[in-house]
């Protein structure tokens, strides 16, 4: 029934009859009501209030109405229907949302400081969604943040967008004007633009302050200045006055009564010395910044906001602290307390391609780790190797590698002086065992990352998330080795705990689908790689937001793949987007900044837009060398792009040196049959062969293809270029009985591929067919021309290799006695350009 009079509301607002008010604002009412034609089920009905009929009201409405149209989230409420009453008043449906306002239902739960940040996080992405369709909300504040709980998950439903503001487009036919002096939003969350009744000129910051204010009130559970406790006139006053700040919100809590103090923390699960220290630092910088009263200081968009909030609740560097090298080893040790991976990502960009292809695949790997509190003497140990980490990850901290001995005492320690505490010497093991695997120290690292996977395997029965974590990271490291058979077990264990613990959409699992892509990409399989990663891509930009560098690496990985699979616009559209997201939060000196950067250089080199890739590649390589030391593998991979680039345009000259250097790294790095090794020996090969150098390539050729078929499917597109390559190199070489099988099973696999390039398999049969000229098969070699021909012109007319194709099936009817056929091609030979040599395929 409706709440007061029957005679105070009607029975109906068109087709929809109502049941009792929700709520009341300033323009509106909003009733519960029972929608019975079309469709059964319960809505929300917002309709004006009687004698609200100036224009600005109405326009403000219909703003409202058409703003809400335009939204697609599930963080805010749905627009149903719309209307006007029989009085001419405008109404609109909304879907119902049974759910408590934001601090109320935090309260209620008791959620702890971190339960909050992340609902919080998940109302950010919803006032992001508004601000990409080009509306302001104006009015955020815990009770137009309502809470519902759906399946057992907290879903916070951003409601009443009754004064937004279109930034964008034009959400109403009547003009909106805000009366000079006239200021729109609850007093106590506005920000300072909009009580100075600037509302025309109010952009996204104005949300980013409401929400540092409702922030602000669910962390410390009071408003940072209260209109109620100063007076109207007074709040005003300390809201526009630019030389005063708000209390801070740990300052504001150690002000509170200690009754009251002590019932606020209680509500946060913890003691008021518990809540002080959790407020203390990175949370009183965030709020303050997103209540910065200049609003040039605040986070420039709601987006900055909830990544500021996630890089806090990963014990990362944020943006509103002041990043001193004190504050970044406080955030570093943290972060390995509770078993966070040292290294963000080591980046190997892959490009296919038919001339020289980049090295390996993107190991982006997910800071998000959730791991149980602690004892003391774990945070002591803790503290104490503090100083044996911090130099020695190039990802962590800028600067050069700490000596390699530090980090080998510190390995040493974890074994010796932990071994009465198996738990925290199974997570630093892990910690340390990955620090190891980001400087390419493999086989140290595997020792230490198997050591914790067995500790763990020990301590903990069934499913548990540390077990998930080792499995996966040494998963990451068998393929960082080569080792793909040992990888495959592993990641699928940590996919499936991961799953049966948190469901199919957190982020740990969005992780483990980004390992198994990049094992599956390894493997030559790029059509289930691209299904993991899409997976991966959809979880993390719906619980991160779309700006933030979990985001990036999933991005960058998808575009790998896509350029791979022939989508080079989408590939480059993907990289762009990867490269925007770390430049504009990890700075231009990133090490996953010149992943990027070497990435999208080699998506253009790949696309021939070889003046394009140069300076991306050269800065890439410029990053690396600075932040990692000329001998990573990082660098050989940069070194091994750049030198694609130029043997692309015939600076053979140039390219010879940057791809011996890279040869070098990874022999040195690497053991003598792994992949990456292979992909350089192929590379040098390819450049000598191309450069007449065929006797020096044939055995470069052989070593690679030795490695690839012991480490490869026997279908990986790696092994099947090799096959071709060497096959071509034979047959230079007047070897026709070493060519001939070669060339047929590089030939078989493409035949066997669902999907072959029609170009691929052209090149493979002219090879072949050129073999059985060569053998006197003269009728085995027509057969193989006429196929390859008609490949080659439908792929690429009017290619140089066509005529090559045209010539070489010439010279064949000619030594076969058919000089009749043998002239008339001939004449379609020389419609086409010269002859040019084909490169030979090469791999990553």
């Amino acid at each position: 029934m409706l709440q007061g009079p029957m005679d105070d509301h009607p029975d109906h607002i068109g087709p929809y009859r109502l049941l009792r008010v929700l709520g009341e604002g300033g323009m509106g009412i909003v009733y519960e009501a029972e929608q019975r034609v079309t469709v059964r089920r319960k809505v929300a009905v917002k309709v004006m209030k009687p004698g609200l009929d100036t224009k600005e009201v109405i326009a403000r409405f219909e703003a409202e109405r058409q703003a809400l149209a335009v939204m697609e989230h599930p963080g805010i409420a749905k627009v149903l229907d719309a209307g006007a009453t029989e009085g001419g008043r405008p109404y609109f449906v909304m879907e119902l949302v049974r759910g408590q306002p934001l601090r109320d239902y935090a309260d209620a739960r008791k959620l702890s400081i971190r339960e909050r940040l992340e609902l919080f996080v998940r109302v950010c992405h919803a006032v992001q969604h508004a601000h990409h369709k080009g509306v302001i909300h104006r009015d955020l504040k815990p009770s137009n943040i309502l809470v519902e709980e759906r399946e057992g998950t907290a879903t916070p439903r951003v409601i009443d967008f009754g004064i937004a503001k279109a930034t964008g487009q034009r959400l109403s036919e009547v003009t909106l004007v805000t009366q000079l002096g006239q200021a729109l939003g609850t007093p106590a969350y506005m920000s300072p633009e909009q009580a100075e009744a600037s509302g025309l000129d109010v952009d996204m910051r104005t949300d980013v302050y409401s929400l540092g204010v409702t922030l602000y009130e669910l962390l410390v559970g009071r408003l940072p200045i209260d209109p109620a406790e100063v007076g109207a006139q007074g709040f005003m006053y300390q809201l526009l006055m630019r030389e005063s700040d708000p209390p801070t919100p740990s300052t504001k809590y150690r002000t509170l009564e200690g009754e009251y103090r002590s019932a606020v923390a209680t509500f946060r699960r913890t003691d008021p010395s518990g809540l002080r220290k959790e407020l203390t630092g990175d949370l009183d910088s965030i709020v303050m910044k997103a209540m910065e009263k200049d609003r040039d200081r605040r986070y420039d968009a709601v987006s900055a906001l909830a990544q500021d909030i996630r890089r806090h609740l990963r014990h990362e560097p944020v943006w509103a602290s002041s990043p001193n090298v004190a504050y970044r080893v406080r955030k570093f040790v943290r972060r390995h307390r509770v078993g966070v991976m040292a290294g963000a990502a080591m980046a190997t960009g892959l490009v296919g391609g038919s001339v020289l292809a980049t090295a390996g695949m993107i190991r982006a790997r997910n800071a998000e780790r959730n791991a149980a509190a602690e004892g003391a003497a774990a945070r002591e140990i803790a503290d104490f190797l503090e100083g044996v980490f911090v130099g020695s990850d190039p990802y962590a901290a800028p600067g050069e590698i700490t000596a390699r001995e530090i980090l080998d005492n510190g390995a040493e320690k974890i074994r010796t002086e932990l071994d009465g505490q198996p738990e925290t010497q199974a997570r630093l093991m892990n910690v340390i065992g990955n620090v190891y695997g980001s400087l390419g120290l493999y086989d140290v690292a595997a020792s230490m990352l198997e050591s914790s996977l067995a500790l763990r395997e020990d301590l903990y029965d069934g499913d548990h998330p540390g077990v998930a974590e080792s499995a996966s990271d040494l998963a990451t490291l068998y393929v960082q080795q080569g080792e793909y058979e040992k990888a495959e077990p592993l990641y699928k264990r940590g996919l499936a705990i991961r799953e049966r613990l948190h469901g199919p959409d957190h982020l740990d699992v969005a992780e483990s689908f980004n390992n198994m892509a990049t094992l599956y990409h390894e493997r030559g399989q790029f059509s289930e790689a691209e299904l993991f990663l899409r997976k991966a891509l959809a979880i993390r930009e719906d619980a991160l937001g779309p700006t933030d560098t979990t985001v990036a690496n999933t991005l960058d990985n998808l575009a790998v793949v896509s350029g791979i699979l022939r989508n080079n616009t989408e590939a480059e559209a993907l990289f762009q987007r990867a490269l925007g997201i770390r430049e504009s939060t990890l700075g231009p000196d990133h090490p996953d900044v010149a992943s990027s950067l070497s990435n999208l250089g080699a998506a253009y080199w790949r696309q021939g837009e070889f003046s394009k890739a140069e300076p991306l590649l050269l800065r890439a390589l410029a990053i690396w060398e600075k932040r990692l030391g000329p001998e990573h593998l990082d660098v050989a991979n940069a070194l091994n792009n750049l030198a694609s680039n130029y043997l692309d345009q015939g600076r053979a000259t140039e390219a010879e040196p940057l791809l011996r250097r890279a040869l070098a790294i990874r022999e040195a790095k690497l053991d003598p049959d792994h992949p990456l090794v292979a992909t350089s020996l192929n590379n040098l090969a390819t450049l000598y062969y191309t450069s007449e150098r065929v006797a020096e390539a044939a055995p470069l050729f052989q070593t690679a293809l030795t490695i690839w078929e012991k480490k490869l499917e026997p279908d990986h597109p790696n092994l099947q270029a090799a096959f071709s390559n060497l096959g071509r190199v034979y047959w230079k070489l007047d070897k026709l009985g070493e060519a001939e099988p070669l060339t047929r099973r590089a030939l078989a696999i493409l035949e066997q591929d669902d999907h072959p390039k029609p170009l691929d398999l052209g090149w493979e049969m002219l090879s072949l067919a050129d073999i059985y000229r060569d053998q006197a098969r003269y009728s085995d070699a027509e057969s193989l021309y006429r196929r390859a021909i008609v490949l080659l012109e439908d792929s690429l007319p009017g290619d140089p290799l066509i005529t090559e194709a045209l010539t070489s099936y010439t010279t064949s009817l000619r030594r076969s006695g058919n000089t009749r056929a043998a002239d008339s091609l001939d004449a379609r030979a020389a419609a086409v350009s010269p002859p040019e040599e084909h490169l030979p395929d090469s791999l990553p």
